[in-house]
């Protein structure tokens, strides 16, 4: 099983991509000691240098600039290479990416969870709504590897405005929301300096760990989705099935065993096929038989 990838994205600047992207990294690598993998891959690379300027210990911040790639298949497949080198040493790819128009919807089934941070404004929230809404073939498909969606408000100063904004809006795609990331002047200060964990701030501190709790919550759930896919898929040896041992119906190729719903078919009923089938056997042969007597008979 592979690592979880995350993409941390929205369509402009300035609500909170390159803070939540960072700070996400450090807090797995250090509360749930995790090999974490960064990949910014803009061209300020502000996630990227607040890793820098603040090491972790299981961090590795890597810069892959696609933003400014005039060729659409050159940027995705820079990037593609990108998040393939980090799976090899990590167990979480976090990525910072401004979305802009020429990615493609399906760079989207690179990833298993996709966040997105919003203010929220009428402003933010309908850009965020008419963002979000481009992709509904992707957060509302059936596919087993479709990637989760969640939304996570920031510049949050009333709690209220958290609850009337989501209680009020119509959102076209399935979603998940995280606790809202409250807007204090201490975090911007952070930056380059330190982590909102780390923060005297009690209440930013805690509404982040709490962040922190959710996304980890979803990680576990999309690695049992992905063991019961893997489970469903697994051809089982058949000296490992117990079908094996009790006599259950199984059909065996280059020994493996594929599951069958059917039992064992009864003895009687593999009796009269064998019966069958030597009976076809005596017929063709007799057929064949006549049909050579009555070329002899011609040549007479």
């Amino acid at each position: 099983m592979g690592p979880i990838k995350i993409l941390v994205t929205s369509q402009k600047g300035g609500v909170g991509k390159s803070t939540l992207t960072a700070n996400l990294a450090a807090y797995f690598a250090q509360f749930q000691r995790r090999q974490v993998a960064l990949i910014d891959f803009d061209h300020q690379a502000s996630s990227y240098h607040w890793i820098e300027c603040v090491p972790v210990s299981g961090v590795t911040p890597v810069i892959c600039d696609v933003v400014t790639e005039r060729d659409p298949q050159l940027a995705v497949l820079k990037m593609k290479q990108a998040l393939r080198a980090a799976e090899r040493v990590s167990d979480i790819v976090f990525a910072d990416l401004t979305w802009v128009n020429i990615f493609p919807q399906s760079l989207l089934l690179e990833f298993d969870l996709v966040l997105v941070p919003t203010s929220l404004s009428k402003v933010e929230m309908a850009s965020t709504i008419e963002f979000v809404s481009r992709f509904a073939g992707v957060f509302n498909g059936a596919g087993e590897r479709r990637p989760e969606l969640a939304l996570v408000p920031s510049r949050l100063h009333r709690t209220q405005d958290y609850l009337d904004i989501f209680s009020q809006t119509n959102f076209p795609v399935k979603f998940g929301l995280t606790s809202p990331l409250p807007f204090d002047l201490d975090i911007q200060s952070l930056y380059g300096q330190d982590y909102i964990f780390n923060t005297p701030n009690p209440e930013c501190r805690e509404r982040f760990f709490q962040i922190g709790r959710e996304i980890e919550r979803t990680l576990q759930s999309i690695h049992r989705s992905r063991e019961h896919e893997e489970t469903a898929s697994k051809v089982t040896p058949i000296w490992q099935n117990p079908k094996r041992r009790t006599g259950l119906g199984a059909s065996v190729l280059d020994g493996f065993v594929f599951e069958q719903r059917s039992r064992a078919r009864p003895a009687q009923t593999l009796q009269a096929q064998a019966q069958a089938r030597v009976q076809a056997q005596a017929a063709a042969k007799a057929g064949a038989f006549e049909s050579l007597m009555g070329m002899f008979r011609k040549r007479m």
